[in-house]
């Protein structure tokens, strides 16, 4: 059994497992046991969503006509010294 804090307001939770969801009885958010941690699954979602961005957000904006002539414009001005 792992004792735990709320990621909210710090109530202390006893969480069950690593990976289990776990409900604060003071603030009723809900929250994932991560070794021992809680993570509220926004955060969780938010941190998920965002490394996504930084790997897949370049080359979805070089897929359009309009995004390959911005990032070849943007590499010139690097390469330029601008």
């Amino acid at each position: 059994m792992l004792d735990v804090s709320c990621a909210t307001c710090g109530y202390p939770i006893a969480g069950g497992h690593i990976g289990q969801e776990v409900t604060c009885p003071s603030c009723s958010s809900i929250s994932k046991v991560i070794s021992g941690v809680t993570i509220p699954n926004w955060m969780l979602a938010g941190g998920i969503a965002f490394a996504l961005g930084v790997i897949f957000g370049p080359a979805l904006i070089a897929s359009t006509d309009q995004g390959a002539r911005w990032l070849e414009r943007k590499a010139r001005e690097k390469l330029s010294g601008g």
